[in-house]
């Protein structure tokens, strides 16, 4: 009996060693590739420094934060290194430090941020960024990108739209927003000092009395639910309204301004030049030409 116990327990204490020994690998960034998507998760309790780089065909993927384990789709090219193939979508979901992530490829990127000051850079495939609690920078690249605000006020997040038309996104707000793409520390929620650059073009509301404005480029602007003020300021710019009482100014340049939300109650000013308004029966219209 007392020989089986020995044996007992020297197996649980093997069978510990290995989940001790087991456990760093777990901690590190992992990346592997599922049907074309890349897959690559960041590991808690770092701060993570994310980059990827074409490479013939693949990708490399590096952390110069911490050691990546490869996962299917993936080989290690060094420690903090991994070549990936056959991507076609990569997918990023950061962890709980103050972490970065560029994208150098022409793949759409999708970049979840965590806690933490965290900082995306984006690529010229059209990115889409979604931010975590604490202050993170979002940078538009080549592409096309979106970069998405959280359901709540959680940090003073700064957005640059880079070389494309790019769009920031307030769709999950309940509370009002303030908006306006004059690249000052004014967006958000009240006393937020979110930051949307002057080099963004479109802008989606929430579903609180959201006031959003333009600027003298194209804009387009949908404004969301709630009782909302848009102002698009000059260029050909198109604004629809939503669910709600909206006032929506088109301001100058040719613009398209739609109010149609299936009720009555809208203000529809198409401004100067030559506008083309659409509304609902009992909405007021102004200065529309078409």
């Amino acid at each position: 009996m007392r020989k089986i116990a020995s044996v007992l327990a020297l197996a649980a204490a093997a069978v510990g060693t290995q989940l001790v020994l087991a456990a760093p690998s777990h901690a590190d960034t992992q990346a592997g590739v599922t049907a074309a998507n890349l897959h690559i998760t960041a590991a808690a309790g770092k701060t993570n420094s994310i980059t990827i780089d074409p490479a013939d065909g693949d990708v490399i993927v590096r952390d110069g934060g911490d050691v990546i384990r490869p996962a299917p789709g993936c080989l290690r090219v060094s420690a903090d290194s991994v070549r990936c193939s056959g991507v076609q979508v990569i997918q990023i979901t950061l962890g709980d430090g103050d972490d970065s992530v560029v994208n150098n490829t022409g793949i759409g990127a999708r970049v979840k941020g965590g806690d933490g000051a965290d900082t995306m850079t984006a690529g010229s495939g059209g990115d889409t960024f979604t931010g975590g609690p604490g202050d993170d920078t979002f940078t538009g690249g080549a592409g096309t990108d979106n970069m998405v605000a959280d359901a709540t006020a959680d940090g003073a997040d700064v957005f640059n739209g880079g070389g494309n038309v790019d769009t920031v996104v307030y769709n999950d707000r309940l509370a009002t927003v303030f908006v306006s793409l004059d690249g000052q520390a004014n967006d958000g929620a009240a006393r937020e000092r979110d930051n949307v650059g002057t080099d963004v073009e479109n802008i989606r509301g929430g579903k609180g009395a959201d006031t959003i404005t333009g600027d003298d480029d194209a804009n387009e602007i949908r404004a969301g639910a709630g009782v909302d003020t848009v102002d698009a300021r000059g260029g050909k710019d198109v604004v629809n309204g939503d669910a709600g009482a909206d006032t929506l100014n088109g301001g100058a340049g040719d613009d398209t301004v739609r109010g149609l939300d299936g009720a009555a109650g809208d203000t529809v000013n198409g401004g100067a030049n030559t506008d083309t308004c659409t509304v609902d029966a009992g909405d007021t219209e102004i200065d529309c030409e078409n």
